[in-house]
């Protein structure tokens, strides 16, 4: 199985922003950024999404045939549910749309997440 992690967005093990491009984003979705605050979610290395947790905002990176790799990230976003305040690891807002509206949302759903009328979110 692949190894799934989830990591600083300046950890040196992530090398997307300095020595690799990030992947291209839906129109109007902010480009992701080295900070402390930022995580990305890696498969074998490869770059899964982007996790903003402090404004509860998640970029996911390829073609709709591709979102399901999340699943494989499940045990890693878990670790940040457990580790955010409140044991929850909330989302408003996915590739730039509404969280209830992204049309991945079955992916989210079978990672384990819920959702009520605003958002989406995973308990650890």
């Amino acid at each position: 199985s692949p190894e799934a992690q989830m990591l600083s967005a300046q950890d040196p093990a992530n090398p997307y922003g300095w020595l690799i491009a990030w992947p291209v984003l839906p129109e109007g979705v902010a480009a992701p950024q080295r900070r402390a605050t930022t995580l990305v979610g890696l498969l074998d290395g490869h770059l899964v999404c982007y996790l903003e947790p402090a404004s509860q905002r998640l970029s996911v990176f390829g073609e709709r045939e591709d979102w399901g790799r999340m699943t494989q990230l499940t045990p890693a976003l878990k670790q940040v549910a457990r580790q955010s305040r409140g044991g929850l690891l909330r989302l408003d807002q996915i590739n730039g749309v509404s969280a209830r509206s992204w049309e991945g949302m079955r992916a989210l759903l079978q990672l384990g997440f819920e959702a009520d009328h605003q958002s989406v979110w995973l308990s650890a």
